[in-house]
């Protein structure tokens, strides 16, 4: 008896979770999308103030609604799976493969980094985020490395200017943009917002209805 009321709560855990993962992973797509059409048409050059500390929102938005580390992955391959959608549209392949495959190496970090914090107990400091930072853009280095000639002559690791920008002044620019975002988080958002929020995430229609507006953006903005 008792285990089976057991399994019927992992069940609807479960499904609560894939909910809040396709939920958020297709929000931080939306934002992805909109927010880097209207940079484009404004010829702004400075997204990569941005686009980390928005990764990092989305995915530790879904790790504290979801309390498992591995879920801000899964998370990652649904806002990467509607962007790999622009293969369709768009003629140059790095355009699309290079961020979704940051979005992917962000997500790794991102839970190997929570899951060293839950081993020890700590909270986040900046001297994490910092290191944080640090690690994601090494394995996308690695990554630029096994690429063909013609990607990494327009990557960061066509220069030693671009990569010192890309290792140095990104990563701390992003540092303190994160470590300000997680100071107001601690100051503002109490634990009864947090109650008021967290039914939408979890309703899987409304999810759905998420992940098709996703899609749907990131094919026709």
């Amino acid at each position: 008896m008792f285990n089976k009321i057991e399994s019927i709560k992992n069940s609807k855990n479960f499904l609560r979770n894939i909910s809040i993962i396709i939920f958020w992973g297709s929000l931080w797509g939306i934002v992805e999308a909109t927010l880097g059409y209207f940079l484009h048409r404004i010829n702004f050059s400075f997204g990569w103030c941005i686009w980390f500390p928005i990764a990092f929102y989305f995915m530790d938005k879904i790790y504290r609604k979801t309390g498992e580390a591995q879920c801000m992955l899964y998370g990652a391959f649904i806002t990467a799976s509607i962007k790999l959608t622009n293969m369709f549209i768009e003629p140059r392949i790095d355009k699309v493969l290079n961020p979704v495959i940051s979005i992917i190496l962000e997500a790794v970090a991102l839970v190997i980094f929570y899951k060293v914090l839950e081993k020890k107990q700590k909270k986040t400091n900046m001297m994490g985020v910092g290191v944080l930072n640090l690690s994601w853009r090494c394995l996308y280095d690695i990554y630029l490395l096994f690429m063909p000639q013609s990607i990494l002559a327009v990557s960061v690791l066509r220069g030693w200017q671009p990569f010192l920008k890309f290792m140095i002044l990104e990563s701390l620019v992003n540092t303190i943009i994160i470590a300000m975002y997680l100071i107001l988080r601690e100051k503002l958002i109490t634990k009864t917002t947090e109650e008021s929020r967290r039914n939408y995430s979890t309703r899987p229609v409304i999810s759905a209805l998420m992940l098709a507006l996703a899609v749907f953006i990131q094919l026709y903005i």
